[in-house]
This record gives C-alpha cells, structure tokens and sequence, in this order.
C-alpha cells in the first residue's frame, strides 16, 4: 500500500470513528451500570464534547469513579485537563480527554439538574398534563393559589433553565418574561395574567429547598496584588455592584484584609473595632463600617424580585406562598422593610457574610469565590 493511499485510508476511519461518539457515550452509560453509580444519560455527543449526567438526581462523581467508568468502557485516558484549564471543554468540571479506536474524544461527567431544576421539570409535565384533563394535586394547589381554572389552561411552556443571571441593580425592572419558570397561556382573559392581553401567566418557581434567588458576577471588585512589603495580597478594586454593597455597609479596605489573611493562610478574625483590653495597651486605628443606607438596600433586594410575574414558593404539603408582582411597590412590599444589617467580614472564613433582617423575612448576603478561590467573584442573595 502506498504512503498516499495508506494516508487516506487512516483518515477515514478516523471520521468513522469521529461519527461513533454517541455510541462511545452509550459505552460509557453502559458501564455506569457496572460501576455501582446512578443511572447516567448521554446529554452530549460529538467529536468534540460527549457529555454524561445522571438521569436522576444530582450527583458530584469523583475522579476516581469517572476513571473507573470509561476504563469500563474500553476507553484508554490519555489525560485529564482540569476545569477553565487551556484544552478543558468547561468551566465547571475536569474534562477528561480519551480515545477510542483512531480518535479521541473529551469526555465531562457533570452533577446534572439539581432538586429545584428537576422541580421545575415535574410541574412543567404536570401542567403539559392539563390538556388530556390530568390534574395533579401539586399543579391543582398551585393554580387555587394562585385564583386560575385548570380548564381556562390552553397550553404551557417550561421556561427555566434558559436565562442568565441578572445583576442586582439599583432600579426595579419588569423581568417576567425573562425569568419565568413556568408561562401558561390561558383560553381567556383573566386577572391572573401579567400580559396586556390578559392571556399569559409568567411564574417563578421556588421549591421547598430553594434558597437563593439572585446572584451576579462580581469579577474586579477585589483583585490580587502585593502590599508594601511586596507580600502577596488582596486589594479592594471597582465594581458597579460595590453601589450595593457600600449601602450594606461593607468596608472594603476591612474586608481586603480579612481576604489576604485567607490568602496567606493565617486565618484570623477582622472586626471593624479592635477590643482594648486596658489604658496600657495600644490603640489601634479603627476602620468603621459604612454609613447603611437602608432604603437603598430594599430597593436592590426587590430589584432581585423584578416585576411582572408570580412569585410562587411551594411551602409543602400542598401550601404554596404566592404573589403576584406586578408593581415595584408589590416588590418593595415583599421584600419588607429593613431592621437590621449584620456584616461578618472574612479572615477564618472565605467570604463576606450581610445578614439582612426585614419585616418579612431575612435575606443573606454572601461576597465570595464561586468555586475554591480567595479574591471573590461573585455575589449571592439568599433567602435566609
């Protein structure tokens, strides 16, 4: 055989190959059940990503048990490229690059849909249901609390999953379209739509377990740098999220602090008043917290809400805690007003802590990494 022929052949089966990357995910779900794992499914295939998820619910495999499952599948592990690593195919999980036959593949094993996802994914079926005249108990609870007839439902569209994190802000828009879980269309007008037309109900679903409910990228807040002295550390920097952040009370510079004590390992407390123990000893320069500007923070916690949909809390049992957000008073209203601001800056832990205490309810704050860093990236509000 000849070079030129023998060239060509070699390239196409490596395009065979290339073309059996559902099969070699099916190896892979295959061998799971060999392994003693949940039940794995296939959510991606192509030469250039097979990506594996349980079926069920969620599960955080090891590296150990992704090796043994491919092993299982045949497959050789040629490396494994950790996550946001140059070569790696997400930013979550380690990708691991293996190959089957002339060509290789990479290869993610994700968590997969999480209990509020799969929540979600329960009520949308339920409420797809209402057209063959099934009404669940869960579904029928939800639209008696919400003052809807199952038999005005026309059809419905489970929407989650596909919007991105909105940021905090310092205005209250109308976001019921963007962030709704579960829109249904109505035969007929009724007062339970948030659409002109009075024919469509945008829902945000919250399930029993669900806590936080806004969160946004706070990359450039702070930063790493070195102090006087040349030493590592981490140095307050400029986000449009600080405007927030400030009106907690928050002092940066306390909490740059906190943050390269994380850094160089040697955790310790930061208060913004020291404790002096006698006259004798020396009084070091206290750094306060910010003045609080409370209304300021309700209007970003409701901001978070947004308007234009139905705020709906599934409390268990057949309860659910609902609210129809159509003005940003209704979102001032469900956000309370404010008592109490509590600040736990980092040092022994990794992060900034706001406790927020309202007339309705708590609300945390947390200024941290999103995964196992130190200079914090991102910021949550949770439901406390």
């Amino acid at each position: 055989m000849s070079e030129l022929l023998k060239e060509y052949v070699e390239s196409i089966l490596i395009e065979i190959a290339a073309l059996s990357a559902q099969d070699v995910g099916d190896s892979i779900v295959a061998a799971g059940t060999k392994v003693r794992l949940p039940p794995l499914e296939v959510k991606k295939a192509s030469n250039n990503e097979i990506r594996i998820a349980p079926s069920g619910e969620s599960y955080a495999f090891t590296e150990e048990e992704i090796a043994s499952v491919l092993i299982k599948a045949g497959l050789k592990i040629v490396k494994v490229i950790p996550k946001k690593a140059p070569g790696s195919v997400s930013d979550t999980f380690s990708t691991f690059i293996v190959k089957k036959g002339a060509a290789t593949y990479p290869v993610v094993f994700t968590k997969g849909r999480n209990k509020g996802q799969q929540f979600e994914d329960q009520l949308s079926q339920e409420a797809q249901d209402l057209k063959t005249g099934v009404v669940s108990p869960t579904i029928a609870s939800l639209l008696d609390a919400i003052g809807i007839n199952p038999k005005n439902i026309q059809d419905s569209e489970q929407t989650g999953g596909k919007n991105n994190a909105r940021p905090l802000l310092s205005t209250i828009p109308n976001v019921g379209s963007i962030i709704s879980d579960l829109t249904l269309i109505l035969k007929r007008e009724d007062k339970s739509a948030n659409t002109k037309d009075g024919k469509i109900v945008y829902i945000s679903l919250k399930d029993p377990g669900g806590s936080t409910f806004a969160n946004t990228g706070y990359t450039g807040g702070f930063k790493l740098g070195k102090d006087r002295n040349g030493e590592p550390a981490v140095l307050p920097g400029s986000h449009p999220t600080d405007d927030f952040l400030l009106a907690l009370g928050v002092n940066k510079r306390l909490a740059a602090k906190g943050f390269t004590n994380v850094l160089r390992e040697s955790p310790a407390p930061v208060a913004p008043t020291p404790k002096r123990y006698s006259k004798k000893d020396p009084v070091v320069e206290a750094e306060p917290e910010g003045q609080q500007d409370y209304e300021k923070v309700q209007t970003y916690l409701a901001s978070a809400y947004g308007i234009g949909y139905w705020y709906a809390r599934d409390m268990g049992g057949g309860n659910w805690h609902v609210k129809k957000i159509a003005t940003k008073k209704d979102a001032l209203d469900l956000v309370g007003d404010i008592k109490r601001i509590d600040i736990s800056y980092p040092g022994v832990t990794k992060q900034i802590t706001c406790s927020i205490l309202t007339t309705k309810g708590r609300y945390i704050v947390e200024v941290r990494h999103a995964h196992s860093g130190v200079v914090p990236n991102q910021v949550n509000v949770k439901v406390g």
